[in-house]
C-alpha cells in the first residue's frame, strides 16, 4: 500500500524509484533473490495507481497485475529450482497431475460442518441448462489438466496469480477509502482519484 500511496500522490517515477531503491536495501539484508519479491509488489502497486490515474477498468488492471505477478513472481523461482536445485521437472509435472486428480475426486465429497454437500450441489448446479454448459466446460477443462500437466501447472499459476493481484487491489482500494482526506491529496494539494469501492 506504501507504493500505490507514493505513486497515487507523487506520479509512476517516485513509485519506480522507491521500488528500486527498497530493492537495494533489502538485497544487502536478505539477498537479492528474495528481495525480488519488493519488485513485484512495488511494481505492480504502482501500476496500480498508474492505471488508477487513466481510469482503466478493475478488471483489466488485475489481468495486467497478474500476468506481471506470474512472470516475475512464479516463474523465476520454478526456473530456478530446475535449473540450479535439480528439480525433476516430469516429477514435478506428474505430481502436479496427480494432486489435480485428488482435487477433482475431493469436490464431489465436499463437506461443510460433517454434512456432505458436493453431491447435492452437482446435481442442483446441473438441473438448470447454463450450469450443466459450466459444469461441462469446467469437466474439459479438467479433462484437458490431467492428459497435460504442463497445462495444470499453467493453470494453476494463472488462478494463483489473478486470486493475489484481486486481493492486493481490493486492500488498497480499502485502505485508500478510508485515509484522511489530507493523506489522499497529490503534491499539488488535489484529491487523488483512485478506483472506486465496488
Amino acid at each position: 500500500m506504501a507504493f500505490v500511496l507514493l505513486a497515487a500522490r507523487r506520479g509512476t517515477r517516485a513509485g519506480l524509484v522507491a521500488t528500486a531503491a527498497a530493492f537495494v536495501l533489502l538485497s544487502a539484508f536478505i539477498g537479492p533473490l528474495l528481495a525480488t519479491q519488493v519488485l513485484v509488489f512495488g511494481g505492480i502497486g504502482t501500476m496500480f495507481a498508474w492505471a488508477a490515474r487513466r481510469r482503466w477498468h478493475p478488471a483489466a488492471v488485475v489481468v495486467v497485475g497478474a500476468f506481471l505477478y506470474g512472470v516475475l513472481y512464479l516463474v523465476p523461482p520454478f526456473i530456478f529450482g530446475l535449473l540450479v536445485l535439480r528439480v525433476d521437472l516430469v516429477r514435478t509435472l506428474n505430481d502436479v497431475k496427480r494432486q489435480s486428480a485428488q482435487f477433482l475426486d475431493g469436490l464431489g465429497h465436499l463437506q461443510i460442518l460433517g454434512l456432505h454437500i458436493g453431491q447435492g450441489v452437482l446435481r442442483s448446479v446441473s438441473s438448470v441448462g447454463p450450469g450443466r454448459a459450466l459444469l461441462d466446460g469446467l469437466h474439459n477443462l479438467a479433462l484437458l489438466a490431467l492428459q497435460h500437466p504442463l497445462a495444470t501447472l499453467v493453470i494453476f499459476f494463472a488462478g494463483y496469480s489473478l486470486l493475489n493481484v484481486w486481493a492486493y487491489l481490493i486492500v488498497s482500494i480499502e485502505v485508500f477509502r478510508r485515509l484522511p482526506a489530507e493523506a489522499r491529496r497529490d503534491a499539488e494539494g488535489a484529491m487523488v482519484d483512485f478506483f472506486p469501492v465496488r
